[in-house]
Order: structure tokens, then C-alpha cells, then sequence
């Protein structure tokens, strides 16, 4: 398939997702990660999402207080495993996104939550890719996603390459492209600073080298999910966002490149208005 560029859709400084969703929709998005806050929400975003993929991005501990590998959530992920089983055609979900155990923010160590969280996965409905994390070195998260494979079979259809991720671990996000060149089916990116994960839109005060890595996608032939993980930190760098959409999207879908600029001229001066209320 050709390249789908897509951006994070949750709730924004009390905005809600469906506002946003519907707002992204205006520009022609074809793709979007969703998160557990659609479900606070379903009746406005079920005929919202039609006609556009989703990704859905499961529980972290940092933004959720538990993910899927944590024993004493077992309540919360037997109820949220339930609904994405009733709710996942509906929401045209193509793929879920897990990351590893994190040992340092939960209180189970990796003999028990891996097998939990491998469990918990195999319920779920459809693909399934596993996301690096700082917390891992590459050869423990290869070796991770070897054990997964045992459990989830043809139901681990890849990884989710996180580039600031391997960027603040102090890896070269290129070399470790290279590594997992054929596993990879979606992409995370962000702007970001050397020590920290700040998921900043392009064009701010990150130093990540964004363009060599949009060359080395080229050059590998990447043909799968590429989703923006951008949190402005305030409403006025909300362009932003739209300018990072649109770079990957020059780079990637030229022609839909174009049909959005257009979009973006008669939209943008509408967004600007909405936020600086």
C-alpha cells in the first residue's frame, strides 16, 4: 500500500476527540491513532472515523497509571479488551500498539507481566505491533519481540519504530532502521530534545534530524504507517502540527501533498481562529 501519514487524535487541553477528529478530517487525513478516550465519546466518533484507519494506541502507565502487563489492573484491561472486541470494526482499527513492560514505573517485574501483557494481547482482535521504548536497549527489545512471537504468532505482524525513542537513549535512529528493516509497519514521529521525549512539532527547539531520517525511509522503501505523535504545548503552535503533516506528507504522497496545501490555506485560518479564543 502506499504510505499512510497520520497524526494522534485524543483529548487536547479539554478539547474532546471527536472535535478534534472531525477537525483533522477537514484536511483529508486517511489515518489516525486512537487511544481508550474514544470510548468516552463513541456515539460522535463512530460515524466520524469512517472511511479513515485507525490505529489504537493501548494504555501506558505514564498517561493511563497502567498498561496491558500490570496484574492489578486486570479489572480495567478485561473491560477494555472487551470493548475494542465489540467496537473494533466499527472503529475501523487495523492495528493495536503495545509497548514492552516498563519494570521502573510498575510494581511487577518481567517474570510475571511479560506473560500477562502477552496474554492480554493474544485477545485482542486484530494486528498487532510492539513499539520501542526508551527503558529497552535494541538487543533486549529484539530479544522481546522473539518471545512475543512464540506467544502471538502471525498475530505480531511487526514493530512500531519509534525514532525519538532510540534518539534519547542515545542510539542512532538510522542505524537501528537498518537493524529492523522488514519488521517495521508503523512509524512514530516527533521533534525532540537530546535527553527528553517532548513530542514537539516540526520547525520548534527539537534537534532531532528529521529530514536524514525521512531520506533513510525513502531509501528503505517504506510503504506502511507513519503517525505523528505531536503534543503542542500551546494553541498558537498548533500550525506547526499541520506544517510536520505536511512535510511528511511532500515527501511521501506528493500528489496528496498538493490537494492538502490547497485545503491547508482555506482551513488554517480557521483553526487559527478557533484557538485564540
Amino acid at each position: 500500500m502506499a504510505v499512510r501519514v497520520g497524526l494522534t487524535v485524543q483529548n487536547y487541553k479539554g478539547i474532546e476527540t471527536s472535535f478534534i477528529l472531525a477537525l483533522v478530517k477537514r484536511f483529508g487525513i486517511e489515518y489516525v491513532e486512537i487511544t481508550k478516550s474514544v470510548f468516552d465519546e463513541l456515539d460522535k466518533i463512530t460515524p466520524l472515523i469512517k472511511r479513515i484507519r485507525a490505529g489504537f494506541h493501548l494504555p501506558i502507565i505514564c498517561e493511563d497509571t497502567y498498561d496491558f502487563s500490570c496484574l492489578a489492573y486486570k479489572k480495567e484491561i478485561d473491560e477494555l479488551i472487551a470493548l475494542l472486541n465489540t467496537h473494533c470494526k466499527a472503529l475501523n482499527i487495523k492495528y493495536f500498539l503495545a509497548h514492552p513492560p516498563e519494570p521502573a514505573e510498575s510494581e511487577d517485574d518481567l517474570q510475571t507481566s511479560v506473560p500477562f501483557l502477552l496474554e492480554n494481547l493474544s485477545r485482542l482482535p486484530t494486528h498487532i505491533f510492539i513499539e520501542n521504548v526508551p527503558s529497552w536497549k535494541p538487543d533486549d527489545f529484539s530479544q522481546f519481540i522473539e518471545e512475543a512471537k512464540k506467544t502471538l504468532g502471525n498475530k505480531l505482524s511487526g514493530i512500531c519504530f519509534d525514532f525519538p525513542h532510540f534518539f534519547v537513549m542515545g542510539e542512532d535512529p538510522i542505524r537501528q532502521l537498518e537493524r529492523y528493516d522488514g519488521q517495521i509497519k508503523c512509524v512514530h514521529l516527533s521533534d525532540c530534545v537530546k535527553s527528553e521525549d517532548l513530542h514537539l512539532p516540526f520547525g520548534m527547539d527539537g534537534v532531532l534530524p528529521i529530514d536524514d531520517f525521512l531520506d533513510a525511509l525513502e531509501a528503505h522503501h517504506y510503504k506502511d504507517y507513519i503517525n505523528l505523535e505531536l503534543l503542542p504545548r500551546t494553541f498558537e503552535e498548533i500550525p506547526f502540527v499541520v506544517y510536520s503533516y505536511l512535510k511528511v506528507l511532500k515527501k511521501f504522497r506528493p500528489w496528496k501533498y498538493y490537494r492538502t496545501k490547497i485545503r491547508t490555506l482555506i482551513i488554517l485560518p480557521f483553526i487559527r481562529k478557533i484557538f485564540s479564543k
